[in-house]
């Protein structure tokens, strides 16, 4: 006989099996824009390019939210960028990957050469207010 405490498990995973499976398949694409290009110090005294976005969320339930702004490293943080940024530039994208360690990471949505739908990460270095943005 199969006891409760089994069967609350089983079905537990079952949910959050599904849950990711569907947060896999829905990308919440939000619009955004570059607002200027510059860079940090980076290890080592090199440069690092960075870009200071603004995503926009107009159905957050909070007023602040609703615009973000974030400064990300300009290059993708894990492969080669697919989507060259520079001031003036739209896009679509999230917020993704915070955790105690990192801000998380801006994806930045491109088609492949087949039309199909990617990101790239960029690492996100800070957030701004977003008092004087427009």
């Amino acid at each position: 006989m199969t006891s409760r405490r089994s069967i609350l498990k089983h079905c537990t995973l079952v949910i959050l099996a599904t849950g990711t499976a569907a947060a896999k398949d829905e990308k919440a694409w939000l619009d955004g824009k570059v607002i200027e290009m510059g860079h940090v110090a980076g290890d080592g005294g090199h440069q690092v390019p960075t870009a200071t976005v603004v995503i926009y969320d107009p159905g957050n339930a909070s007023p602040l939210a609703r615009k973000q702004v974030w400064v990300i490293t300009a290059d993708a943080y894990i492969a080669k960028t697919m989507v060259p940024l520079s001031a003036g530039t739209s896009f679509r994208g999230y917020r993704t990957g915070e955790t105690s360690q990192i801000l998380g990471f801006i994806v930045i949505r491109y088609l492949d050469k087949k039309g199909r739908e990617k990101g790239d990460d960029h690492l996100i270095i800070d957030n701004l207010s977003a008092e004087n943005v427009p």
